[in-house]
């Protein structure tokens, strides 16, 4: 069979939902966990925003901490990352969120610090989780001036017989 040939037998899809050409009103970066996607685009149209541009990767914004990450080149790409879509896409508003059962927080070496972390200062996964969240909305604070950056982390929670997701801001 050709290439020809097998491009002709390519399923081709057209999607149902409208092409709208507009610029992003806010950046949303947040973890690539498929389990929060639309509760966290939920969030930015809460928030009165139309058109946010998604930024999504493993942990979301707590890669923009040296610390975090333990190793250091992850922290500046994802910097830069996020400083080139503010340079290209011009918000005024990022929005960072964090979430309940993260799979970064769950790695051994990151387990083993929250286990060190609550013996010493009585803090859980979820202090560690909201901690990191205030400390790269700081960085972001200092690295993208005239941008107003806000953090949310994001509890599932039980309301009836449904589970939701609940946003509450980090400060």
């Amino acid at each position: 069979m050709t290439a020809t040939q097998v491009q002709q037998q390519a399923e081709a899809f057209t999607s149902k939902i409208p092409w709208q050409n507009a610029e992003p009103d806010c950046l949303v970066v947040c973890c690539s966990d498929h389990r929060f996607e639309q509760q966290t685009r939920d969030l930015a149209h809460h928030l009165n925003f139309k058109n946010p541009h998604v930024l999504q990767m493993p942990s979301g914004a707590a890669l923009t901490l040296p610390l975090a990450t333990a190793i250091n080149f992850l922290s500046k790409a994802t910097d830069r990352i996020i400083e080139r879509i503010v340079e290209m896409k011009h918000p005024k508003d990022v929005i960072i969120v964090g979430h309940h059962d993260c799979g970064a927080y769950k790695l051994e070496r990151v387990s083993l610090i929250s286990t060190v972390i609550k013996q010493f200062t009585g803090k859980t996964v979820h202090d560690l989780q909201r901690e990191h969240l205030a400390q790269a909305a700081r960085r972001l604070r200092l690295g993208l001036r005239g941008v107003q950056v806000r953090a949310f982390f994001a509890n599932v929670v039980t309301e009836g017989n449904e589970s939701r997701v609940r946003f509450e801001e980090v400060l």
